[in-house]
This record gives C-alpha cells, structure tokens and sequence, in this order.
C-alpha cells in the first residue's frame, strides 16, 4: 500500500528555512503519495511543496495548552494528517517539522512492522524517561482508527504530566502491546548522532550538527 507523510508547520523565526530543508530531505529518501502539511494558522508556504491545511488556530504546545482545550497543535496536526491518509487508503507516516531522517528510514519501519506485527512503530528516547520519541511514527492504515480511539479515550489534558503526548503514547504502548512497537533505529532526540548508520533520525538540531550532515553529503 502507499504511504503518506504528513508534518505541522508552526510559524516562527527560521521556520521557512528549514521548511525548505526537511522538504528536501523527505523527497531524497522518501517517495510518499503525498506530503501534508498542517499548517497551524501560521503563512501558507503552499509553493515550497505539500498539500497545506491552514488552520485557523493555534491550540499551542502541551507545555502552553490554550486555556480549556485537551490537546495542543502537535496531537490535532498528527490526527488529522492520520485521518486524511485513512480517507486516501494510505499508511500514515508523521515526520515532525524539526525532524530529518536520513538512509532506507522509511524500509526500516515497514520492515519493522512486519517483523513485530505491531501496525503501530515509534521511536526510542533513552536519554530520558519518557522512553517514546515520536518525530517519526508510522501507522498502517488498519490501525489508524484503532490508535486515534486510545488516545482520545486517555482522560488526561496534555497541559498535566500524565497527559504529555509522550506519555499518553507510553501508556497505549502498555495497553496494547501489540499494537505498538518501537523501531531499532536512532536517534531522535539522544545524542551523539549515529551520522555512520545506514539509517538514522534527528530532531532538535544544532548547527555544528547541522554543518556535519552536510558536510557528509547527506544534506
């Protein structure tokens, strides 16, 4: 089956530069049947590439939930990117805006999928204790509804601790342990980078790490 891509997009200083560059690094080891952008009532850049949905609001980040609301703007992106590749009878991969992911990443994770027959793959956080990094997350299209439904059925507000995207996916991956899996694949937000792997992902990017990738030819 075809996979789609989706990513949020927050509106801040250097944001469009590195919009330019994660686009550029999605199409170089990607092939997606499309790349959604949800743009979260930030500029529409519709003409640096993806299909935008402009929203008209920004529920903000869990640590600055707008007061009244359950979830902030990175859950209702991710659900609605989720959401559109299930209309579209397509996998769902999210590839968060600060992310760059580098080698035969998107393999790994159907490869990994199929070895766990888990529909659900996640990323490792070891350097914190949350444990589940979610910049990159792939979701096979029969498992999209099942996984919206877990989460939106965990009572707490991501603006508590409990309540943290991480954590809500922690507690799902508990839950239903066949369901979700973690990938064997680096790195995240731990550090240093596996810059020497066949594979790898980042988020939160420095420059010195930024010029190193470059520097490589990966970028």
């Amino acid at each position: 089956m075809a996979y789609g891509i989706t990513t949020g997009y927050y509106d801040t200083v250097g944001s469009e530069a590195f919009f330019k560059l994660w686009m550029a690094n999605t199409l170089k080891y990607a092939k997606p049947a499309e790349i959604v952008v949800v743009n979260a009532a930030g500029r529409c850049l519709q003409q640096l590439g993806g299909v935008w949905i402009n929203t008209k609001h920004n529920y903000g980040h869990a640590k600055h939930l707008v007061a009244g609301e359950k979830y902030g703007g990175w859950w209702l992106g991710f659900m609605l990117g989720a959401m559109i590749c299930y209309c579209h009878q397509h996998d769902f991969i999210y590839k968060e805006q600060d992310c760059l992911a580098f080698g035969s990443w998107v393999k790994h994770l159907f490869v990994t999928a199929q070895q766990t027959g888990a529909p659900v793959i996640v990323g490792r956080f070891t350097q914190h204790p949350y444990s589940v990094e979610q910049s990159l997350v792939l979701i096979k299209r029969y498992a999209i509804l099942d996984f919206i439904s877990e989460y939106l059925m965990l009572p707490e507000s991501e603006s508590t601790g409990p309540g943290r995207p991480e954590l809500k996916f922690l507690s799902i991956m508990k839950k239903r342990p066949k369901l979700v899996a973690f990938m064997e694949m680096g790195c995240g937000r731990d550090r240093p980078i596996p810059y020497d792997q066949r594979r790898f992902y980042a988020q939160h990017l420095k420059k010195a790490e930024l010029d190193e990738l470059t520097a490589r030819g990966l970028i």
